[in-house]
């Protein structure tokens, strides 16, 4: 009976985060070129979103969007714009990455995009499969992958197995053959990083190089911090000024305690992991102790909750 009241316990929980939605003020552009503003349900996709819910106020009913629909949304808290857009890619891995000999795939992709940059050249970043893809689109033409080509070619290195592997920055080439009209760009596109920073800065620079620069990327905080004091005993400490209630197993005894914590995680993707710390002091039998109590990593879920 115990088993089977677990069983249904952590399904209904299960559900409820499955459930979870968040909405935040932004606004919709739809394919006729409307806008509308209302409140978007900022899931902070791991992976690049295919649909996303909005309405237009918060006792509303909310409604699914695909690229079918909605040519842009932004969302105000996290500063993010995505971008509607169908196209065909092939898959790639991180730098960091172990040497693979798994062949890329040729996938189509249906969804929204993060908006890098707007311009002449525009700069859009998916993520899938936990790698970072970048895509660019220049004036009437179709959207092109920015790609960085992992080989793996025969060799005499024993510690892999007589392979040997590198990157091919296929990306350059892209980016120099679109950049022409600009030759300061063309001086340092050769020393051009696979990375977010650095081609935002450098898409952003050939767009004010030629003159038409329309929207860049602005970065929320991505780290935050919180700190306060608890009160309580045993497994019903409170965190005074931090809305999730906050429990030790391993303060068994109904002690009175008083303490500090401190809490540290990254918004970006919901499901990410943060650390949490707590110091506290109480009586025990009449006799004082200190215990420092740490619980890590927890999931951040949203502004007000952590799950550990």
């Amino acid at each position: 009976m115990k088993q089977t009241t677990i069983i249904i316990f952590l399904v209904a929980v299960t559900q409820v985060c499955l459930a979870y939605e968040d909405f935040k003020p932004g606004y919709i552009v739809l394919q006729n070129g409307d806008t509308v503003k209302g409140f978007i349900d900022d899931q902070q996709w791991a992976s690049s979103p295919t649909i996303f819910k909005f309405k237009k106020s918060e006792n509303e009913n909310a409604v699914e969007y695909s690229p079918a629909t909605v040519r842009y949304f932004y969302i105000e808290n996290s500063m993010e714009l995505y971008s509607g857009a169908s196209f065909s890619f092939t898959t790639q891995q991180n730098e960091s990455s172990t040497i693979s000999l798994k062949d890329s795939r040729q996938l189509t992709f249906n969804g929204f995009l993060t908006v890098l940059c707007l311009g002449k050249i525009q700069l859009f970043r998916m993520d899938f499969e936990d790698v970072e893809y970048f895509f660019i689109k220049a004036d009437n033409e179709a959207i092109a992958q920015l790609e960085l080509k992992k080989i793996i070619r025969s060799g005499t290195v024993k510690e892999k197995g007589g392979q040997y592997g590198g990157f091919l920055p296929v990306y350059k080439q892209t980016l120099k053959n679109k950049t022409t009209d600009c030759p300061e760009s063309q001086k340092t596109v050769e020393q051009l990083d696979y990375s977010e920073k650095a081609l935002t800065a450098f898409i952003k620079k050939y767009n004010s190089c030629v003159g038409k620069v329309e929207y860049v990327k602005q970065y929320a905080k991505k780290y935050y911090f919180q700190k306060g004091l608890l009160a309580g005993a045993g497994v019903a400490k409170v965190a005074l000024d931090f809305t999730q209630q906050l429990g030790s197993k391993e303060l068994s005894a109904l002690a009175p305690q008083v303490g500090a914590y401190f809490v540290a995680y990254r918004k970006r993707g919901q499901g990410k992991w943060g650390l949490y710390n707590e110091l506290t002091f109480g009586m025990v039998n009449g006799k004082p102790y200190t215990h420092e109590y740490y619980v890590g990593p927890f999931k951040y879920i949203s502004d007000n909750e952590i799950a550990i």
